[in-house]
């Protein structure tokens, strides 16, 4: 083959991807269309059938065109995803009633504060931000000299865990207008704050967005909304939400903490474990991914994710749950079990404890 043959074929490449992405930008077009359309009907954004069928056309298009049927559903899936997300943005714009509306983000530099940020200018809030960060956030950011007045429909507090309670109890000598509500990963170590905001009558809420600053589609996201015994507050807080695709549940501060000792505590500890134990292995890191096991991989690419994590938050949320303690001394009580079954060879114990988890886990639908 030719260099000249090897560049055409290139060249015809190139214009297949032009070709792809001015197709994909069309379909993104007709699919906002429809978002618009369903918007009108009052209907959801996400169509759990349409999304069937268009899989099932997936695969049977792959197979008529002798292609992976895995490879046409993962495009597919990237279509439909992008679809949402584009449809969401859009309804939140298309239905904004919030102009002359105003927004305060105490700690509104840090990641969450900044999507928080985001999402309500989306809506047309008027943001401003009081954060020590001095990168250009986009917003209008007050401190340390600006006035506070404190007359905002929402305050945002999304600051550390470590500094939200006494961020909260501070704000009731400025008596706030609007509802305040904070967004930390726990929500005892912030009770005492919520607490004598609720005692001075100010309008107050508390919730966890259980996904990252880095999502954008809402959908199959969680908003743990925390119950102050208010339900119009709450029924506020909610309609910030409104015309996304999240959902929202409400729960007690004891039952969320104790879920948060699983849902959080556990899965990071496990995954500091692994990385842990991998670095005092005597094996680099890259030379065991280049080995590869899918089972390793998997793990690999969740605890690359924990590493980079804030490791004060991640300290915070193992130490200052009272729930903490009980999903580690059962994590180490399974440890030493499962080590005390390999050293004495119990075959049996190991096996009954694997087909207890597959009883467990069995009807799980991981997204």
């Amino acid at each position: 083959m030719t260099h000249k043959k090897l560049q055409d074929l290139r060249s015809q490449i190139t214009q297949i991807d032009t070709d792809i992405f001015d197709l994909a930008k069309k379909r993104l077009e007709i699919a906002k269309e429809i978002g618009q359309t369903k918007n009108k009907l009052k209907m959801h954004l996400q169509d759990f059938l349409r999304e069937k069928q268009c899989l099932e056309f997936a695969n049977q298009r792959a197979q008529d065109l002798k292609i992976s049927p895995s490879f046409a559903q993962n495009l597919m899936q990237i279509l439909m995803q992008e679809s949402l997300t584009f449809q969401e943005k859009d309804r939140i714009l298309q239905n904004a009633d919030s102009k002359n509306k105003k927004a305060l983000i105490i700690g509104g530099g840090g990641k969450m504060g900044l999507w928080f940020a985001n999402f309500l200018a989306s809506q047309g809030f008027y943001i401003e931000i009081f954060d020590p960060c001095t990168n250009n956030l986009g917003f209008n950011n007050i401190y340390p000299k600006g006035f506070l007045s404190f007359d905002h429909d929402f305050i945002i507090i999304a600051t550390p865990l470590s500094a939200t309670c006494q961020i909260l109890q501070d704000l009731a000598q400025y008596r706030p207008s609007g509802i305040v509500f904070d967004i930390s990963s726990l929500k005892d170590p912030v009770l005492p704050g919520l607490n004598v905001l609720q005692k001075e009558g100010i309008k107050v809420a508390s919730i966890h967005p259980m996904f990252g600053p880095s999502v954008e589609l809402l959908s199959n996201r969680h908003i743990i909304l925390i119950d102050l015994g208010f339900p119009q507050t709450n029924q506020e807080i909610s309609q910030l939400f409104e015309n996304t695709m999240a959902k929202l549940i409400c729960m007690s501060i004891e039952e969320h903490d104790h879920n948060m000792a699983y849902l959080l505590g556990l899965s990071h500890v496990i995954n500091i474990l692994f990385f842990s134990v991998l670095s005092k292995s005597g094996s680099q890191a890259k030379n065991l991914m280049d080995l590869s096991s899918s089972t390793f991989d998997a793990q690999l690419r969740i605890a690359c994710q924990v590493a980079n994590e804030n490791p004060h938050l991640y300290y915070e949320i193992q130490a200052l749950n009272p729930y903490g303690k009980e999903s580690l001394e059962k994590l180490m009580f399974m440890l030493h079990s499962i080590q005390k079954m390999v050293y004495t060879k119990n075959e049996s114990g190991f096996v009954k404890l694997m087909q207890n988890g597959y009883d467990y886990l069995k009807n799980c639908q991981l997204k």
